[in-house]
């Protein structure tokens, strides 16, 4: 027996609230046209045949279909459903009809089907139906058959129909799920309609570069351009100065005789003449209408009433006009109208080679060239290779000294260098800069090219930096919303037009390949949304995985090293890390030596050296640059990004296609760091970056811990007692002004992170330290806890930049600081295997004038409860220890208070102060021998 069809329950909210269809077909019948046309399935194409189980009864089974739900889910879909018999009679219809063909799913039901057809397709229909319930035979696919139906409003509806057959209660039918796809002919016919366009730029780029005459180049251009824009009348008129017209050199749709004879004034009043005062093209929508000027009379005289004309040759100095019209009414797009500017360079190229015909040589290479480079852009897929075929083709054909492709950067509103060959150290930032000055933003903004013979005019300033290469004369030819193409030559006047009209025709394909990529990445982007939005939250939640159970291995680690091989073990089981190592830096050599690995290692970790030297080229890649910047180090392709020659054999034969070094820090110190190797490449996106810089965050506050509480807890130590003079910092400044002693006492860190140091000073008032504390820019705030007689006792919260922070974030333990007579002693506690190294250069960066004088190891067994109850009962007399034990018995430490001091007081025979004097004294013997540095 077939698995019934199961689907999961919709909820209402996606459903809607849609009013339920008239129908002749019981909503439980509709289960088996669901099941047989794949509805259930979604927005996909339906297959032909019923689904295994769909005899046609039900479709009903536990958890299966029922009919309401079967229904709901009708009326809910956004394509429509009709369900009809043998007779071609509509049983039912969703609402989606209407949407679809214009008639209320009441008005269908009952109705033949032919109701939705032209007479014809009626026809046809009405004998395939005939001729499939005769002898069983399909004539066509079933699946996503593309037909015309007739909208209520008697216009043709371009659909696509999947058609399935099924039975209920025996009786045939067929479901039909139909699908208005105008739209997507529309987008079609668009793409058509820009591909032709490109054709026909290409195609007239070769005839360009073919030398054909130029009255075969303007026939062909008023052909290629009125059949791209499917207009009726086309033109190219040429500027005579002399005669103060425009004579029509060639046409396509004018009237026998226009061609070759006809002439256009080159008044400002009419759009012939409007155009080439013009430096954008001009657009008319509908003539009659115009109020820039009026139409010409070669145009009113053909019942033109729209097109778009545009200058042949430099705005400046146009050599004449190509001119597209139409009868009717148009619109125009923006590539329409580049499309009509793209001929029209290409008829200016052609002319100005005519009339210089000493570079006809020079210009036919490279326009071949660039042939080749119109190909390779179309090839392009991304706006970066794109540019670099650009910066190839102007300095490797056009023969250009310097050429750079500046792209618009939307967030920062400028233009940087994305690709350049550009003598010294490249562009520079003059000829880009939003000012007038700057020559690239001036065409960018301009949508124009521009030319500059000399950027250093005798007695002026260089526009392009002082300190920048000798560039004497630029070009600058925009990309449209892209950028700018810019050339630059250190000789004056290095540009003619010749040059510039081929860097347009260049930056033409550019600017087209660019919006193709444009559009191109947009398509794509949206194709993998879903994929890369999925992929996305499974890498997260993997990674996110593996940091809590490293949050737990590190909250429950005792050493290190089971940190640091926890993290290695963790990585690797969850994958896609083939490999995970952990290195630290040993600061006398340099090498980054490995503490812990785990995963597929096979000798690789034996093959290797790995240094943080910036200045050995094993110093150079991903790990010693993350000990160097302490930034996380992406290579997604080991075998093609470099640097990672010194390694690439060992890790390719391992099977490593992708590494990370992550380095793991606190505060500003770097404790080492993690290297992982996936087996694919691109295994390390921008929210796997991300992930792993906290988890190195994390394993960095994990060591620091560790080290602080080795430091504490240790029985072996080593003391770094080190000799500071100067005046250079806060607390020699202020000891040798006032002539105080100072004297660091301890420190705290709080809960919130906040290191508290308290510290005592002799010799001069609290007001004056008070004042002077609080002009310390290390120093958030500052209170005075004790004002003895000949001492104060004070508080200070740090900042994070304060040294002392500094120190314990390294994971040293400050034991003691004496400060007086311009002279400061510094003793610091370190673990036994702490880096020294790293602390020297800690105090000679911070310091101007320091000395390490001494080096103890320390060596302070842990005291045993034995020892600790002896040192406490030396320190409390018969009485305190009478006293308290008396308060303990008798509940006066216990919450609330089983006894109160006067009670303890008249059980002893003694004042109640005197209980509380010895209670006190007892308690600060006890707390001292816990809390008061060995």
């Amino acid at each position: 027996m077939s698995e019934p069809i199961r689907v999961s329950p919709v909820p209402a909210a996606i459903l809607g609230e849609r009013r339920a269809p008239p129908s002749e077909v019981d909503p439980h019948e509709l289960a088996p046209a669901f099941a047989a046309s794949g509805a259930l399935a979604g927005p996909r194409r339906f297959p032909a045949e019923p689904a295994p189980g769909c005899d046609g009864a039900r479709v009903v089974a536990d958890g299966g279909v029922d009919g309401d739900y079967v229904g709901a889910l009708a009326e809910a879909l956004s394509d429509a459903l009709l369900v009809i018999d043998v007779d071609s009679v509509v049983r039912f219809a969703n609402p989606a009809v209407e949407d679809v063909f214009g008639y209320r799913p009441d008005e269908l039901v009952g109705e033949s089907l032919s109701t939705l057809m032209s007479p014809d397709v009626a026809d046809r229909h009405r004998a395939g139906v005939r001729r499939y319930l005769d002898t069983g035979e399909r004539t066509l696919d079933w699946d996503a058959v593309a037909l015309v139906g007739r909208h209520e409003d008697g216009t043709e509806v371009p659909v696509e129909v999947s058609f399935s057959e099924f039975t209920v209660d025996g009786q045939r039918r067929f479901a039909g799920v139909v699908r208005d796809v105008a739209e997507r002919n529309r987008r079609e016919a668009e793409l058509r309609h820009r591909v032709r366009q490109q054709r026909a730029v290409a195609s007239l780029s070769r005839a360009v570069l073919d030398d054909r005459p130029l009255d075969d180049l303007f026939d062909e251009a008023v052909e290629l351009v009125a059949d791209a824009l499917d207009h009726e009348y086309a033109t190219v008129l040429e500027r005579r100065p002399r005669e103060d017209d425009l004579l029509v050199r060639a046409g396509v749709g004018w009237r026998d005789g226009v061609v070759g004879s006809a002439t256009v004034a080159a008044e400002r009043g009419s759009q012939p003449g409007y155009t080439l005062l013009s430096a954008e093209p001009v657009v008319v929508t509908d003539l009659d209408a115009e109020t820039r000027f009026t139409g010409a009379e070669l145009l009113t005289d053909h019942g033109v009433t729209s097109g778009v004309s545009t200058v042949v040759g430099p705005s400046e100095d146009p050599w004449g006009i190509l001119g597209v019209h139409d009868t009717e009414s148009r619109t125009y797009a923006d590539h329409d109208v580049q499309f009509v500017q793209s001929v029209a360079r290409l008829l200016a190229t052609a002319v100005d080679r005519r009339e210089r015909e000493h570079t006809v040589q020079r210009r036919e290479r490279k326009l071949t060239a660039l042939t080749g480079t119109a190909g390779s852009l179309a090839d392009a897929e991304t706006p970066a290779a794109i540019c670099e075929l650009a910066v190839d083709a102007a300095v490797d054909v056009l023969e250009f000294p310097n050429a750079a492709v500046a792209r618009y950067d939307d967030d920062a509103g400028s233009l940087a260098p994305a690709v350049q060959r550009w003598a010294g150290d490249g562009v520079d930032d003059a000829l880009l800069e939003a000012r007038s000055e700057g020559v690239a933003w001036q065409a960018f903004v301009a949508g124009e090219s521009e030319v500059v013979d000399d950027l250093a005019p005798a007695g002026g300033s260089s526009r392009a930096g002082s300190n920048a290469p000798v560039v004497r004369s630029v070009v600058a030819v925009p990309l449209g919303k892209h950028g700018v193409l810019l050339a630059g030559a250190p000789d004056r006047a290095a540009f003619d037009a010749t040059d510039a009209s081929l860097a347009d025709l260049l930056c033409s394909n550019v600017r087209s390949a660019l919006d193709r990529a444009e559009r191109e990445a947009t398509l794509r982007e949206r194709r993998d949304e879903l994929r890369v939005k999925n992929r996305e939250l499974e890498r997260v939640d993997r990674i996110n995985s593996v940091v809590r159970e490293l949050a737990r291995a590190v909250t429950l680690a005792s050493s290190p090293q089971e940190v640091m091989q926890a993290a290695c073990d963790r990585l690797t089981d969850a994958g896609p890390y083939r490999f995970a190592w952990f290195g630290t830096r040993d600061r006398a050599t340099d090498e980054v030596t490995p503490e812990a690995w785990a995963g597929v290692e096979q000798g690789y970790l034996e093959e290797v050296v790995v240094t943080a030297d910036d200045t050995d080229e094993r110093g150079r890649g991903p790990t010693g640059r993350a000990v160097r910047t302490a930034e996380i180090q992406v290579q997604n392709d080991l075998l093609g990004d470099p640097p990672f020659e010194p390694w690439r054999e060992q890790a390719l034969k391992r099977g490593y296609r992708s590494s990370a070094s992550v380095p793991v820090e606190y505060g500003d110190a770097i404790r080492g760091v993690l290297n992982l190797y996936a087996g694919e490449t691109d295994a390390f996106d921008e929210t796997e970056r991300n992930v792993l810089v906290e988890l190195g965050e994390l394993l960095g506050y994990g060591l620091n811990a560790l080290e602080q509480r080795q430091a504490l807890v240790s029985d072996r130590s080593i003391e770094l007692d080190f000799r500071v003079r100067g005046s250079s910092t806060a607390v020699l400044a202020f000891v040798s002004e006032t002539g105080a002693t100072f004297e660091f006492d301890n420190a705290v860190q709080r809960t919130d992170g906040r290191l508290h140091a308290y510290f005592t000073v002799r010799g001069v008032s609290a007001e004056e330290t008070l004042a002077f504390v609080e002009d310390v820019s290390w120093v958030e705030d500052v209170r005075l806890v004790a004002d003895r007689d000949d001492e104060c006792l004070y508080e200070a919260a740090l900042a994070d930049e304060s040294f002392l922070r500094s120190l314990v974030d390294r994971g040293g333990m400050p034991r003691s600081e004496t400060a007086a007579d311009g002279e400061a002693r510094f003793v610091v506690r370190i673990p036994p295997d702490g880096d020294v190294r790293q602390f020297v250069e800690l105090f000679e960066a911070y310091y101007d004038d320091v000395e390490l004088v001494a080096r103890r190891a320390v060596d302070e067994p842990v005291m045993t409860r034995r020892a600790f109850e002896a040192e406490l009962a030396d320190r409390l007399t018969d009485r305190q220890r009478e006293v308290v034990r008396t308060a303990y018995l008798g509940g006066f430490f216990e919450w609330p208070r089983e006894s109160t001091a006067q009670e303890v007081a008249d059980a002893l025979g003694v004042s109640q102060p005197t209980v509380s004097r010895h209670v006190r004294a007892a308690e600060r013997a006890l707390f001292g021998l816990l809390f008061e540095e060995g």
